[in-house]
């Protein structure tokens, strides 16, 4: 059977789901996971939280945890274009139809206790129990948002926990501040088990009070361990790195970016304490695994073609302030530094948009302001109206629209700065993808 079909079934059965919202706490979760013979115990994870970086740094695990021989599960979100890039068995997403079948165990499951789940719940337990039966070796879990009422928090094996960043996101869920926001991130903690972060400031010491009253060992970036940039290799989409811990090693990274340099750094240390906790990872697999390492749409380079001439993207997912901050220092950093680009721009309304335009707005020559499809989404007109102070923008109803208006236009050879959602990535590669718009 071709995957369109149940992948487009899965699409069906997961949308359906997604009006019931969000809703905080574990306790739906665990009675269907006790239904399903608590798969999310059977086998041993390191649970990723934080602001910013949670995919590149589960990213960067994986990738070292599978050179050096391991058998390992991914899950992350969101997706760009199909739910099953969310679950991932030594790198290969979860074949549809067998997604398919493992959300319907879950729904029969719940269905049985009479018990109702939101879509990330049943999203949760499909990748646990698709996990627990292809017994992977590790799974590298990234939660959803906060942690400590996050369906991911409900893993029983922890190895270690991670919090990248914290930073002013999702804020009517977890908070205004910093650090009431750190204090639903700290919930991924567990006692005796180490725990590594990058987050500073207020949000950090939050987290240090977390750790003390959990007696979960804490690894501060900055303080533990040091990272550096050395070099740049735009044209391959790399940049050598140098960490500091005691010795300097020198790493080639398949990740742009100062930001990833801090990742990687977050993923080495945490890598770190896995070996000495029996976890055999030789120097030569982290090197092959970071060198090697793509995450899409976090800086990714993305060569097409519109009307028959070439264009190249440069994807960045960023939907947040301290995302659109990182975005911006690589832009600074970047060939492109003192050149007015186009910027292909979509974000959601509940975001901090004006944080994010004025970062953006020192390298825009034009703007093109697009709709997403969600009903989130802000509209084409009132991100013209933000925009317009700053550069001339144009409004387009979808994604389509506004890339067949890039067909129409002259282009020179600086790439098309697209960010502000992952949906608007996910549409982007999603376009390309299908190859109907080469003509």
């Amino acid at each position: 059977m071709s995957s369109v079909i149940p992948q487009a079934r899965l699409t069906r059965s997961l949308e359906r789901l997604s009006n019931r919202g969000i809703r905080p706490g574990l306790d739906r979760l665990t009675r269907v996971a006790r239904a399903l013979g608590n798969p999310q115990d059977r086998f041993p994870a390191v649970l990723v939280a934080g602001t910013n970086g949670k995919g590149s740094v589960c990213a960067l695990l994986e990738a070292a945890f599978r050179a050096a021989g391991y058998t390992t599960g991914l899950y992350t979100s969101p997706h760009l274009i199909h739910y099953t890039e969310r679950i991932r068995v030594n790198n290969r997403e979860i074949d549809p139809e067998a997604m398919d079948q493992t959300l319907e165990a879950v729904l029969a499951a719940s269905r049985k206790i009479r018990v109702t789940l939101t879509q990330f719940e049943a999203l949760t337990l499909t990748a646990f129990l698709h996990l627990a039966r292809q017994r992977v070796d590790i799974a590298i879990v990234e939660v959803g948002m906060g942690g400590r009422w996050d369906a991911t928090n409900c893993l029983g094996r922890v190895q270690a926990s991670v919090i990248t960043n914290v930073d002013l996101d999702h804020t009517e869920w977890l908070g205004p501040t910093p650090a009431l926001i750190a204090r639903e991130k700290a919930g991924v903690l567990r006692p005796g088990v180490p725990t590594v972060t990058a987050a500073e400031g207020s949000a950090l010491r939050t987290i240090e009070q977390a750790a003390r009253r959990q007696s979960s060992p804490l690894y501060r970036l900055g303080r533990e361990s040091q990272a550096g940039a050395r070099s740049t290799r735009w044209a391959f989409g790399s940049q050598e790195i140098a960490f500091a811990n005691g010795t300097s090693h020198i790493y080639t990274l398949g990740l742009l970016g100062s930001h990833q340099v801090q990742n990687a750094a977050v993923a080495l240390k945490t890598l770190s304490l896995m070996e000495k906790g029996g976890w055999h990872l030789t120097e030569s697999a982290l090197r092959r695994s970071f060198r090697s390492v793509r995450w899409a749409g976090r800086l990714e380079l993305l060569e097409g073609r519109l009307s028959g001439r070439p264009v190249r993207f440069l994807l960045d997912g960023a939907h947040n302030p301290a995302g659109t901050r990182a975005l911006e220092h690589t832009l600074n950093q970047s060939p492109w530094k003192n050149k007015a680009l186009t910027i292909l721009f979509g974000c959601m309304k509940d975001k901090n948009i004006r944080d994010m335009i004025q970062r953006l707005a020192p390298h825009a020559g034009k703007v093109l302001a697009v709709g997403l499809e969600s009903p989130r989404s802000a509209t084409p007109s009132s991100l013209r109206k933000l925009w317009g102070p700053h550069a001339p923008t144009t409004a387009f109803k979808n994604v389509e629209k506004a890339l067949q208006s890039l067909s129409e236009s002259g282009r020179g050879n600086d790439p098309v700065i697209a960010t502000g959602s992952l949906y608007l990535i996910g549409k982007i590669k999603s376009y390309f993808s299908t190859g109907t718009h080469q003509s």
